[in-house]
């Protein structure tokens, strides 16, 4: 076996801690500015699983703003849910995210002791209207969509999608601002 011996001067010495730092550095500023993947979110000591990435839902626009969906949805005086759709070639999508919706707002009334009624319903188009008592979410798919957002207009809460990414994203979006997940 043959020794080898380095010969370490100040200079090679501060080159190699240079080189550490300048990798080290790299590796904390390209993972921090790393978008996260996160799928489940911790609501009330309960974990709660979602199909699409949260902090990618979060970005989705939402009309006026995350408040007024939260205060909609959790108003008191609004007794019945009615998540509606119109029959088109995005049925089984809709099915998935209808029951995203039902699944996820079920369990946040359940954990903060609420009672309402979520009843899904086909409807011929999406001129509704909801009143006090009655909430209308309608979920547009991406067949249906022009854009990519959650809007409420009338006690009527639009969830719609431009693709089937988007439209989860959105139906997503709509479930952290009644958790009131905000950036």
């Amino acid at each position: 076996m043959a020794k080898y011996r380095v010969k370490l001067t100040k200079k090679k010495l501060a080159f190699v801690a240079l080189f550490v730092t300048v990798v080290v550095l790299l590796y904390w500023f390209n993972s921090s500015n790393q978008a996260q993947t996160v799928y489940v979110y911790k609501y009330k000591g309960e974990l709660l699983y979602f199909r699409a990435n949260l902090t990618e839902a979060l970005k989705v626009p939402v009309y006026p703003n995350e408040r007024a969906i939260f205060d909609a949805v959790m108003n008191e005086s609004v007794k019945r849910i009615n998540v509606t759709f119109v029959n088109s070639t995005d049925n089984s999508l809709v099915a998935v995210d209808g029951y995203e919706v039902s699944s996820k707002l079920s369990a946040i009334f359940y954990l903060n002791g609420i009672s309402k009624k979520i009843k899904g319903m086909e409807v011929a188009n999406y001129s509704l209207k909801g009143t006090e008592d009655t909430l209308v979410i309608a979920l547009i798919p991406p067949t249906l969509a022009n854009k990519t957002e959650v809007r409420l207009e009338d006690h009527v809460i639009f969830i719609s999608g431009k693709t089937a990414k988007e439209f989860d994203l959105a139906t997503i979006k709509f479930l952290l601002s009644v958790m009131e997940v905000v950036v």
